[in-house]
């Protein structure tokens, strides 16, 4: 049999400084130290302790899952999760974590694939069908989102195009002041380059 390693950290010395760390800190280090034991050992001493010990590294698993969400280090979650079910391919809690962090990151499809997996095996999950729900919101928020982002692209594409438009119509056509001015100085010029004819002279 084997001992579980144990929490060192300095609660009693430096309560003062490990009050003010998130209070999954210490947890999260002890669960991390317990998933790399377990998921190493494999000298099972009988079909029991094999049973006993997946269970205990599926819980190993889950925790340091939620600890991980905590921290929105959602590639972790996501790792956590997958091990877990690799273990329990029915485990509604980590296809649960799994769909928190697609969620997270709005891998809207990801999720409900997660989150279905979870609604098939526990129907009547209150937590399932809240992120459920969430996810509904979110999905529709993003659609929003993106129409008005996409409208504001489209019309500051056009308000370019026109500007542009306008800018090429202007030096193409020239100042109607400067076209009027330009022909009464062409007109001055050829009257003072056409001859006077002399009169005649009467007998």
């Amino acid at each position: 049999f084997f001992m579980l390693p144990r929490c060192r950290a300095p609660h009693d010395k430096h309560h003062s400084i490990a009050s003010k760390l998130p209070k999954f800190e210490c947890s999260h280090r002890f669960i991390a130290e317990c998933s790399k034991v377990l998921l190493e050992r494999s000298d099972h001493e009988g079909e029991k302790e094999e049973k006993w010990l997946e269970e205990v590294k599926l819980a190993c698993l889950l925790n340091l899952a939620a600890c991980k969400c905590q921290q929105e280090d959602w590639d972790e979650v996501l790792t956590q999760s997958r091990l877990a079910l690799e273990i329990n391919p029915r485990s509604v809690k980590a296809y649960y974590r799994t769909g928190q962090a697609h969620i997270a990151r709005d891998q809207f499809e990801l999720a409900t694939d997660a989150l279905l997996s979870a609604y098939e095996i526990e129907t009547h999950n209150p937590e399932v069908r809240a992120l459920l729900r969430k996810l509904k919101v979110n999905m529709a928020n993003y659609q929003v989102k993106s129409k008005q982002v996409y409208t504001a692209m489209t019309t500051a594409v056009a308000d370019e195009e026109n500007k542009e438009e306008e800018q090429q119509s202007s030096e193409a056509s020239p100042d109607p002041a400067a076209a009027v001015g330009a022909s009464e100085a062409s007109v001055a010029a050829s009257s003072s380059q056409s001859p006077v004819p002399e009169e005649k002279q009467n007998g």
